[in-house]
């Protein structure tokens, strides 16, 4: 896998044999046998990026990343993507925030507060309608303008994304 990375990135006609490689911003590192070798270790990478998802603002009592599928570095809706993945987004990050309390020796409770959040989105606000085939399960796709906006995804019978703080 990180060969066929390799060999995708070099073959880029921007790139340049005498030019140093960069991928995602970092300097590529091969090792002996051309293997991609990581920027940072393990730990160093995921304590960076959970120090990212805690700056997150909130929308209605919400990481703004449990409604929002496509956001800029600086937390802003990207307006080519108004398409989101609820159920996948937010099934996968409370696995992944749960695995992490677990890893970090059960001390963190921001990482349940954060899991939790994402359950309650999920329940409270992205579920199809009362009705039908599938009444009130959680949706694996949707539109992020309807939940911003106080549509629950779209959801009949819900009129606004409610404030789980109040």
């Amino acid at each position: 896998m990180a060969l066929l990375a390799f060999l995708s990135v070099s073959a880029c006609p921007s790139a340049r044999a005498d030019e140093p490689m960069v991928i995602g911003g970092h300097p590529a590192r091969i090792d002996r046998r051309g293997h991609l070798r990581p920027w940072a270790p393990w730990s160093a990478a995921i304590e960076r990026e959970m120090r990212f998802y805690r700056r997150s603002p909130t929308d209605h009592g919400y990481p703004r990343f449990v409604t929002t599928t496509f956001l800029d570095g600086d937390w802003a809706p990207d307006p080519d993507r108004d398409d989101t993945i609820p159920a996948t987004q937010n099934g996968m990050g409370i696995l992944s925030y749960l695995k992490l309390y677990a890893l970090r020796g059960k001390r963190d409770a921001a990482y349940l507060d954060t899991a939790r959040a994402m359950g309650d989105y999920l329940v409270r606000e992205a579920l199809t309608p009362d009705t039908g085939m599938y009444p009130r399960f959680s949706r694996s796709t949707g539109n992020a303008r309807t939940v911003s906006a106080g549509g629950g995804l779209g959801h009949a019978g819900r009129s606004s994304v409610r404030d789980r703080t109040g």
